[in-house]
């Protein structure tokens, strides 16, 4: 969907990174809002594949926040497998419509930093994310 936004502008420290997953493209353009102010990196994908294609394009990345009900591959299976090429990165799923025993046994696989339920409210996204990158 979207070539990273560095808000970096070159001075410091390079900034952490934050990878954005979901189908929906109002949630992706929230997402971005939420973080305009933010020091970060972000990466929007429309899709576990593309977000696969930012990864590999970019390197790895500090946070993946996935939508669960994706076409392809869903959230759940895309986080495992950030998890497995990249241990360090953090994973949050987010879902409007997900069943108790899927999310339990996701957590269950500790691939899964956090859940976060759709819609989420902006100060439990923050905590979440603060969480998060200060791991």
């Amino acid at each position: 969907m979207s070539d990273p936004v560095d808000n970096n502008k070159g001075i410091g420290p390079p900034r952490k990174k934050i990878l954005c997953v979901d189908d929906d493209p109002y949630i992706l353009s929230t997402l971005m809002r939420f973080f305009r102010n933010d020091e970060y990196e972000v990466m929007l994908a429309s899709s576990a594949e593309q977000g696969e294609e930012l990864i590999s394009r970019s390197g790895p990345v500090d946070v993946v926040l996935c939508d669960f009900r994706m076409p392809g591959i869903n959230g759940i299976d895309f986080l495992k497998q950030v998890h497995r090429t990249s241990p360090d990165t953090n994973t949050i799923l987010l879902s409007g419509s997900i069943d108790n025993q899927t999310l339990l046994a996701a957590l269950a696989d500790n691939f899964l930093f956090q859940f976060l339920p759709k819609p989420w409210c902006r100060s439990q996204l923050r905590a979440t994310i603060d969480a998060a990158l200060n791991r």
